[in-house]
């Protein structure tokens, strides 16, 4: 009973449940961080990482919780070893062209030419400099200067196809998240 007399609330993480984008979206970073933890290798980076895209979505503005989402995959992926490559082709090491495309099973952006069988995205030169800068950009220059709509979309697109791929099967939160359309049957 001591111990509960003295539990203080650091955090207030209430408004995450005021909206279904944000209440979807702490769902997802939840279930991606119970997905990648485990139980005898410490991550801190991802800890840190859950905890900041929490924070964010709880008191950012709406229409930035899926920026939010996106940010914790991109740092939840290289947190886990698992970051795409997106400076170079991910098959031959050679640059990129204006136009490449995002294959999940070479790992980050190719050629059209080094493209291996599977599902990919295009992206443009626009999206790729948005997209590398989801994943290297420090936390004050995000809050500054948050990624556009576009860039979110295509770090959507581009996390839809390549978590399940690292995971091995389709994350069952990944349908309502913020910043993806859903189309209905």
């Amino acid at each position: 009973m001591e111990l509960l007399s003295r539990f203080r609330v650091q955090e207030d993480l209430r408004a995450l449940s005021k909206d279904l984008a944000r209440f979807y979206a702490a769902c997802h970073v939840l279930s991606l961080l119970r997905v990648w933890m485990q139980p005898m290798l410490p991550a801190p980076a991802l800890f840190g990482a859950a905890h900041t895209a929490l924070r964010a979505c709880a008191h950012a503005p709406l229409e930035s919780v899926g920026a939010w989402t996106v940010w914790f995959e991109a740092r939840a992926l290289a947190a886990t070893g698992h970051r795409p490559r997106l400076e170079v082709c991910a098959i031959c090491d050679g640059a990129l062209e204006s136009s490449s495309l995002f294959s999940a099973p070479a790992g980050g952006l190719v050629h059209r030419r080094c493209a291996p069988p599977g599902p990919t995205h295009r992206l443009g030169d626009s999206e790729v400099r948005g997209l590398l800068r989801i994943y290297t950009a420090r936390l004050p220059e995000l809050k500054r200067e948050p990624p556009d709509a576009a860039v979110v979309r295509a770090g959507r697109a581009v996390h839809d196809l390549f978590i399940p791929y690292v995971l091995e099967r389709r994350p069952a939160t990944l349908g309502p998240l913020p910043g993806r359309t859903v189309t209905r049957r």
